[in-house]
């Protein structure tokens, strides 16, 4: 009988390590950070459009992630989740300015959206033969995301190209930190399939 159980152990043992080898460490997130009553001032920018958050939280987070991968990264002294990139804005803005699309976040109560919190990732690039790094926390939030679904219906209700303005495709984040700088669509990467490297408790 002890024989049998000594290969039955030596058998599930390498299952179990590959099991235990694929749960992402840990990192401490303090919810604060998406608070609704922690929410920061809105910020009007030029050509992007984001939802600012309470940064404490998040640096404490960047510090801890720091220890973790052995480098300090850069980065911007602020949280947000960005709602309209750059090149998204310069679609739309052949017939929006952007205080009209900040009239809708307005008017919408999208600044009121709750967010969820789901993980840490990671996206790397390679950026004058160099291989650079960008970590964020991935988010989910329904109302933000129904927030691009209008702004894309009053765009097209204006004569804007249905297709050109892609509402469903947002990678919604919070940018923790960056190897040089932060990484993009444009550096050919997915933060909606990157897999989480860290897993968030409060």
């Amino acid at each position: 009988m002890k024989k049998n159980l000594s290969v039955l152990l030596l058998t599930l043992l390498p299952v179990l390590a590959v099991a235990t080898s694929t749960v992402p460490e840990v990192l401490t997130l303090h919810p604060e950070v998406v608070s609704l009553e922690k929410r920061q001032a809105f910020i009007s920018h030029p050509d992007w459009l984001a939802l600012p958050l309470a940064f404490g939280p998040l640096e404490k987070l960047r510090k801890d992630l720091e220890k973790k991968i052995g480098k300090p990264l850069q980065h911007r002294g602020e949280a947000h989740i960005t709602i309209i990139t750059p090149p998204e804005f310069s679609t739309l803005s052949s017939v929006f300015k952007m205080q009209e699309i900040e009239e809708l976040m307005t008017k919408y109560k999208a600044l009121r959206s709750p967010v969820e919190l789901e993980c840490v990732k990671k996206v790397t690039a390679t950026v004058n033969k160099l291989t650079e790094e960008s970590w964020f926390v991935a988010v989910r939030s329904k109302g933000l995301l129904e927030f691009r679904q209008e702004v894309w219906r009053n765009f097209v209700a204006r004569g804007g190209d249905p297709e050109s303005f892609r509402w469903q495709r947002w990678s919604p984040h919070i940018t923790i930190g960056f190897t040089s700088r932060d990484l993009h669509d444009e550096d050919r990467v997915s933060k909606t399939d990157a897999p989480c490297v860290y897993t968030l408790k409060p």
